[in-house]
Parts: structure tokens; C-alpha cells; sequence
């Protein structure tokens, strides 16, 4: 795998862009330490397209987790309303 064009960094989150023949993509990393202390970094891939529909996912989120909303649009594409419980592959458990 060819190194990232570019880095960003805050915290426990990173983010790389890398270009390959096919385009621009992102590799967004969370880095912790689990319950025996090995450091894990979990990494999602995201392509350009993706990144407006994962902000406003998490802009919802985060309104429901606060119970108050930041605007007072909602989205139809990333509204929770038009997307099926089971759409997602989460159970009733608690991650």
C-alpha cells in the first residue's frame, strides 16, 4: 500500500488520505487501549462520496444522544426514520 498523501490527527482520531488508480479514498482510525492494555486501532474506509452522508449520521446521533437538535433540518437521506432497524446489522444488544 502506497503511504497517505496527507495526515490529519486530533486526539484519539486519525484520518489518511490515499490516492490510488481508482481515486481518493480515506482510512479514519480510532486508537485505544483494550482491557489488557494492547493498543488497538480499528481503521473504517471511506471514499469522498461518503463523507457528507457520514457527517450528517453522526450530526443525528449526536442530536438523539443530546436530546436537542442543532438544526432544524433533517435530512432525508440519513434520517433514521427511512432507514429499516435491521437495515444496519445492529441486534437489540448493547455495543
Amino acid at each position: 500500500m502506497a503511504p497517505p498523501i496527507s495526515k490529519i490527527k486530533n486526539g484519539q482520531f486519525s484520518v489518511a488520505i490515499f490516492e490510488n488508480p481508482k481515486g481518493k479514498s480515506v482510512a479514519l482510525q480510532k486508537s485505544y487501549t483494550d482491557k489488557e492494555g494492547t493498543w488497538q486501532n480499528p481503521s473504517l474506509t471511506l471514499f469522498p462520496k461518503d463523507i457528507d452522508t457520514v457527517i450528517e449520521i453522526l450530526k443525528e446521533t449526536k442530536e438523539k444522544l443530546s436530546g436537542t437538535p442543532d438544526s432544524e433540518e433533517e435530512s432525508s437521506e440519513a434520517s433514521a426514520s427511512n432507514i429499516p432497524d435491521n437495515s444496519i446489522g445492529f441486534d437489540d444488544e448493547v455495543l
